[in-house]
Parts: C-alpha cells; structure tokens; sequence
C-alpha cells in the first residue's frame, strides 16, 4: 500500500527499525560478509566513475559538516595518539620552523619567507613585513626595545659592519 504521506512513511520506517534494530543490523551483518568482495568492487567502480560527483559534494557545505563531524570523532578517539605524534614533529628541525612561523604570522601578522638557512644561535630577522632573515642570537637581542624601523636598522648596520651580509 503507497503511503500518500511521506512523514507518516519515515515514522513508521522508524518506529519499525527501533523495534527490529537488532534483527535487522544482523541480517546487514550477515549479508556484508557473503557479499564481502562485490560490495568493495561496486563501491570502488562507482568512486571511479563518479569523481567528479563525489569531488563536488565533500565541496559543499554538507560534505564539509560530515567530514568535520568524522574529524572530530577521530581526534576524541585518537587523542593521546595525535598528541603524542605532534610532540615529536615539534621537535624535529621542520617543526621548530613551522612553530616559529606560525607564532610570528599569528602575533604580529607578518609573513615568514625566509632567505637564508637557519643555524647554531640564531633568530628569525624581519628585513620587512614578509621577508625574514636568520641572524645571530646576540646581535638580533642586543637591538630589542628600539621601533620597529630603527630595530631593523641598527640590526642591519651592524651585520653589514661585522661582513655577515655585503
């Protein structure tokens, strides 16, 4: 019998899965383990013909929310596992860097493209608003409480004397 209501038709889908919920996960259960390698080869067929589909829906706001929402459910489950993961990436080279940089664009909303290599004893200089320049511990903290400007100056002179930059 055709249901004209399509409300009273999701109720009662409802009311009937919450009273056979069990029987019903056992038979899907059943059913995925006979069908095991069709259901994994209609799937992969589909994602294969369907990129351009399935690429657009996680674009939308929908596909976003879900995968926010399965983000989320993954990082309470794996908590001590990802934290443990980012304490060792911060303390590799590559990590320090990305802290550093990250620190600074978020501070004082300056870019971080830097010219040079880090080394033993340095800091990050910005020569300007985006670009940073790795300079000795003692002569970039010596300059510290000047203006912004007159910091970069002094910081610069000095090198330039000392023949760290031509």
């Amino acid at each position: 019998m055709p249901y004209k209501d399509k409300n009273k038709k999701r109720e009662n889908a409802k009311r009937y899965y919450a009273l056979n919920k069990e029987i019903i996960n056992k038979k899907q259960s059943e059913y995925y383990k006979k069908n095991r390698e069709y259901i994994l080869n209609k799937v992969k067929e589909y994602r294969i013909n369907n990129k351009d589909k399935i690429n657009e829906y996680w674009k939308s706001r929908h596909g976003k929310e879900i995968k926010r929402k399965k983000d989320k459910r993954y990082h309470e489950k794996n908590k001590e596992k990802n934290n443990e993961r980012r304490r060792r990436y911060y303390n590799t080279r590559n990590g320090k860097k990305n802290i550093q940089r990250t620190n600074t664009m978020r501070d004082r909303k300056l870019g971080f493209i830097p010219i040079n290599e880090p080394f033993e004893n340095s800091h990050a200089h910005h020569l300007d608003n985006k670009y940073v320049m790795y300079i000795p511990k003692d002569i970039h903290i010596k300059y510290n409480g000047y203006g912004t400007e007159l910091h970069r100056l002094l910081v610069l002179n000095e090198l330039y004397i000392k023949n760290i930059i031509l």
